[in-house]
């Protein structure tokens, strides 16, 4: 019965702040204003004649039939373990709303609320006071939370604490996606050997998937196709037939740019038409989870699109780009309709695609203050893959033009990122 008079804290702060009364009006005529405030801090354990006027005052009901307490937490279990595997959680999640009225006054709540939030659809900020009182996997959630929540460069050490908590390798998948978006590639490799014992430890394909993807991700981002290969193939082995199969659209792109960085533009050809391919057919075939997340895909095959048609013009035959650059155009003119026709990223990337169809693009002025425009948003907005991507390019313009110094500072950047990211 202790541990129940401590959740009745949580349950009279909880209501008291979504009615906007304060502590003097709740606590008029049953106790002081600073025992209530005590007793929402979960820092004293009040008499159960007290607890009871406090919510008749407040007008709530206190659950905790034994049976429909079993029924709920079972439903916030198999919620926790759909979240640790990437497994379907909806029709979970959809059984748990049903229960709200009653999973809001019970001593789930707070569970029930970190769910509502990890579904976005309710704050966990309001149950800071009582993370003392929580336990491990609820301390562990609302870390991850605030860790998904904060700016990338505050994120990790968050998603570190929330690792702390909960011992679970999804959480350190978060921490490889935080290291890529960052460009700390090395980071990423370092990381491997905890993670896969983790998810081996849990069976957690999902968690091999994604590990073996970041870290072939981060070694094509700095084009070392051996090392890329072997990652990459290992993440398509395990994800083959599974229903984070839609991963093996991404690998495919990947090994696509990366060949055409090579100047390997017959093999980039054949990993991007693998992607467009396996994209297309999970389109068709209605897949749900490219249902749930249907703008990021569209973006993935734009850039599909867009490094399709580089690989044609690079390899020599511009007419055969042109089919690509029409769609890029499709999706850039409906994503300014959607942002009030503001210039956005994929204007400029496709405007550099036309460039290069253009014989003497090279010695064009107007090429390098569109190089210059473009590289400035890519380090300000992606992660440093993006930027080499563009290297030789703008090398080439640089040179063309005669401008040596800004070619060798250029140079120097590059090398200088690329010395802090070797493995």
């Amino acid at each position: 019965m202790m541990e129940e008079m401590y959740y009745f804290g949580v349950l009279i702060r909880l209501e008291r702040m979504k009615q906007k009364r304060d502590q003097r009006e709740v606590s008029y005529g049953i106790c002081v204003p600073s025992y209530l405030c005590k007793i929402e801090k979960c820092k004293v354990c009040p008499d159960e004649e007290l607890v009871s006027k406090l919510l008749k005052k407040l007008g709530i009901t206190y659950y905790n039939e034994p049976e429909m307490l079993d029924e709920c937490n079972n439903l916030l279990q198999q919620y926790w373990q759909c979240l640790k595997y990437a497994t379907e959680k909806e029709e979970i999640y959809n059984s748990l709303k049903k229960k709200k009225n009653y999973l809001m006054y019970s001593k789930l709540a707070i569970e029930f609320r970190l769910i509502e939030a990890m579904e976005e659809e309710g704050d966990y900020q309001d149950l800071e006071p009582f993370f003392e009182i929580m336990n491990d996997r609820q301390q562990g959630i609302y870390c991850l939370l605030q860790g998904l929540e904060s700016p990338l460069e505050e994120r990790i050490p968050l998603l570190e604490k929330a690792y702390d908590k909960l011992k679970e390798s999804f959480v350190l998948i978060r921490i490889m996606e935080c290291y890529l978006e960052l460009g700390e590639y090395g980071k990423i490799q370092h990381m491997e050997t905890k993670c896969i014992n983790q998810a081996l430890e849990e069976g957690c394909v999902y968690s091999l998937i994604s590990c073996y993807f970041f870290i072939g991700t981060a070694y094509a981002c700095l084009n070392l196709e051996e090392m890329m290969i072997s990652y990459y193939n290992r993440s398509i082995q395990l994800a083959k037939n599974t229903i984070w199969e839609h991963i093996i659209t991404f690998i495919y792109y990947n090994m696509g740019a990366v060949f055409l960085c090579l100047k390997q533009y017959e093999e980039g050809i054949g990993y991007l038409k693998k992607a467009k391919q396996f994209y297309e057919l999970k389109i068709d075939g209605c897949n749900k989870e490219l249902e749930q997340d249907q703008t990021n895909y569209l973006e993935r095959d734009f850039y599909i699109n867009q490094k399709l048609a580089l690989a044609y013009i690079r390899k020599g035959e511009k007419e055969k780009s042109r089919c690509y650059i029409e769609c890029m155009k499709t999706y850039v003119n409906q994503k300014e309709r959607e942002i009030d026709n503001k210039e956005c990223m994929e204007q400029i990337i496709l405007e550099e695609v036309c460039m290069e169809l253009r014989e003497d693009y090279r010695e064009e002025y107007e090429s390098l203050l569109l190089m210059e425009q473009l590289l400035d948003r890519l380090k300000k907005d992606m992660h440093f893959g993006y930027v080499y991507f563009y290297k030789d390019v703008l090398l080439d313009i640089y040179c063309s033009q005669r401008k040596y110094k800004k070619a060798l500072e250029f140079e120097r950047e590059i090398s200088g990122k690329i010395k802090k990211l070797v493995f």
